[in-house]
């Protein structure tokens, strides 16, 4: 499962027509084996990956409606009309900077679209201030199989994995 390869557009396989979680930001995707908290590493928080964001935005990955924002905006949680939880972790550690650095631009029980802005923030406050800028975006209550994959993405473009049923 930690094995890193991409996957060029047009050589996308019939099996990629599941449920498709898209990047929320531009940066790069890596296993979740890869988080430095072990409690999301070893997948308590879900079945998921890691992502290293080189914006300063992150958008919705999938349409859904927001039923729990963490303390200093640590993360979002989604949950879609056919009920899968999907977790958006933020930058690993944010709640060591000021909250007045990030801005919030959705709400509790906000209906949100696919790539609609969830949060900007001060990126050059977040290279100065964090040696680990890691998130993670995990899928709670996935039943079916999750196929990651690991490269460098941009926003809404590239999908970061698949869930379809057995």
């Amino acid at each position: 499962m930690d094995k890193i390869s991409y996957i060029e557009p047009s050589e996308r396989p019939d099996w990629l027509k599941g449920f498709i979680v898209s990047a929320p930001c531009n940066g790069e995707i890596l296993p979740l084996s890869q988080h430095p908290n072990p409690i999301i590493s070893n997948g308590f928080m879900g079945a998921g990956v890691t992502y290293i964001p080189n914006d300063n935005k992150l958008s919705a990955p999938i349409d859904g409606s927001i039923v729990e924002i963490g303390p200093g905006y640590s993360h979002i949680k989604f949950k879609t009309d056919n009920g899968l939880i999907l977790i958006l972790g933020f930058i690993w550690q944010v709640e060591t900077l000021m909250t007045e650095s990030i801005q919030c631009e959705v709400r509790l029980k906000q209906k949100v679209v696919k790539g609609q802005t969830l949060f900007r923030y001060n990126q050059t406050l977040f290279n100065k201030a964090l040696a680990n800028k890691i998130g993670y975006c995990t899928v709670v209550n996935c039943k079916g199989v999750y196929i990651p994959f690991y490269h460098k993405v941009k926003t809404l473009v590239d999908p970061i994995f698949s869930i379809r049923s057995r």
